[in-house]
């Protein structure tokens, strides 16, 4: 690890249990499990990590933190912990707190240098709390798997920046599902790659190549379950916007097209399950718009525009944004969840992208202006915005910040917000960039939204993670940054 931040197992010793038959890792890639009966150990090459503990422990009180960390890599749907112990000695170093863990979500300790030296010396075993499936972690071996998603040590050797944030995102490191989760980080990679990182270009087309090319590519429901030819819903059109802007003749599309002829809402008179989701803006609305500029197709170009209007005519009023709405009882739920709130703003501008100036709406532009204006008065002294914005009292959320943020950068850069709210952005990207580890991943983030963890209120609670796709909104933010057009 001499001269590097990051220092990945060199080899391990895992119980010999055969992953589930009904559900598979991210991207192919291989896992290992942790079960509670015995213990996994990972173990490092001496040769290089005596230096490195030597080094650390000589610096003594200004030695940089090292992590401990592992990487989700099978969805999970229960509260687990992690012990983390010396292989040899048994001694307890941390407990990790795991709780519904999503693929690519990163999971950390910090260590002493005594632990470090241990964890060289002796190996690290890891055994499971809670439950008795086992929960599988990113393994050596399989694709699209740099080092920097291996059970790792990691050394806070160098303070965050930019460029170490996009040397990290611009790998498979920041790959999800095909659902609402990707669409965020293809947005982040084409951005990038369209201000010229050839990094981000190169894994914007491996991302869309390993899970919808049509010979070899695989995907995964949120569950994890394989879903390769499923048609898009609700939630998992957003990547396809991407996938049409990018090959516009691309034998799957059809999936998406079906997809919004099979979940065609009657009542509403749009796309939606038994109820209409801020998730829809850009899981619907926005795929909808890349069919009728990429694809000459004007009649989604009105499909997509109606879409807009539904959310924002039952999903907002003048102070609030609500992520759902069942329109047997009219019921609205998740009021002014940050995330739904970033959906709804960053899923319409993201639309009216894709349009020239001369086509947008009027009340649509008025829309998102008034948006800039809204969540502005929520925004927090750090720039961030809490769990849900008028409840002050609760954790930010990084992701729904990260979005909301774009949105605004993304609506000024190309003239359809008023650059009055330029300094809100700002605001939120210095607070988010504080956020960022030493080598680039944003933490802060709030959990999915799983049945099983609704018992603990998991978006209320002050449980946070590292997730690929908060990564995605947070690089939206920074390209959008990096240029401003006049209105």
């Amino acid at each position: 690890m001499v001269g590097r931040m990051h220092h990945p197992i060199d080899h391990y010793q895992s119980p010999e249990i055969t992953p589930p038959t009904d559900r598979r890792p991210l991207a192919g890639r291989h896992a290992l499990p942790i079960v509670s009966a015995e213990s996994t150990r990972l173990f490092w090459d001496n040769a290089h990590g005596e230096a490195f503990s030597k080094s650390h422990a000589e610096a003594g009180a200004h030695a940089p933190d090292v992590y401990f960390r592992i990487v989700c890599a099978i969805d999970d749907r229960a509260h687990r912990w992690v012990e983390v112990s010396n292989a040899q000695s048994g001694e307890s170093y941390a407990r990790m707190e795991l709780a519904y863990a999503a693929p690519g979500q990163v999971y950390q300790c910090t260590l002493t240098p005594e632990q470090v030296a241990g964890a060289i010396r002796d190996g690290l075993a890891l055994r499971l709390e809670g439950g008795e499936s086992p929960i599988w972690i990113v393994a050596p071996g399989g694709p699209n798997t740099p080092d920097s998603i291996l059970p790792s040590l990691s050394q806070a050797s160098a303070p965050p920046s930019l460029d170490h944030f996009l040397r990290l995102f611009c790998t498979p490191a920041s790959f999800q599902q095909w659902d609402w989760t990707g669409v965020c980080v293809l947005d982040g990679l084409q951005d990038w790659a369209q201000l010229g990182n050839k990094d981000a270009a190169q894994t914007l087309e491996q991302y869309l190549r390993t899970f919808i090319d049509p010979k070899e590519g695989r995907r995964e429901d949120f569950r994890g379950h394989p879903c390769d030819d499923a048609i898009a819903n609700p939630e998992t059109g957003g990547p396809f916007a991407i996938l049409i802007a990018q090959s516009p003749k691309h034998p799957s599309i059809h999936l998406l097209t079906e997809g919004f002829e099979h979940f065609h809402n009657k009542t509403l008179d749009c796309i939606g399950t038994h109820r209409l989701v801020t998730e829809s803006n850009y899981n619907v609305a926005y795929p909808m718009m890349s069919l009728a500029v990429h694809l000459n197709r004007p009649d989604y170009k009105e499909k997509s525009l109606a879409q807009l209007r539904a959310t924002m005519h039952y999903l907002t009023d003048d102070d609030n944004v609500w992520l759902r709405y069942d329109p047997e009882n009219g019921e609205r739920t998740f009021q002014n969840w940050s995330r739904g709130v970033a959906w709804y703003f960053l899923g319409m501008v993201r639309s009216l992208a894709l349009l020239p100036k001369s086509e947008w709406p009027d009340a649509l532009i008025a829309e998102c202006n008034r948006m800039a204006a809204w969540v502005s008065t929520y925004q927090m002294e750090n720039g961030l915005w809490a769990g849900f914005l008028h409840e002050k009292s609760v954790r930010p959320d990084n992701s729904g910040s990260a979005g909301i943020a774009a949105a605004i950068a993304l609506g000024i850069r190309i003239g359809l917000i008023q650059s009055d709210w330029q300094p809100t952005a700002e605001k939120a990207y210095q607070g988010l960039s504080n956020c960022l580890t030493h080598d680039g991943w944003l933490q802060g983030v709030s959990q999915t939204n799983k049945p099983e963890a609704l018992h603990m209120d998991i978006q209320r609670s002050d449980f946070r993670v590292i997730a690929p796709w908060g990564m995605g909104l947070y690089a939206q933010l920074a390209a959008a940054l990096q240029t401003t057009e006049s209105a």
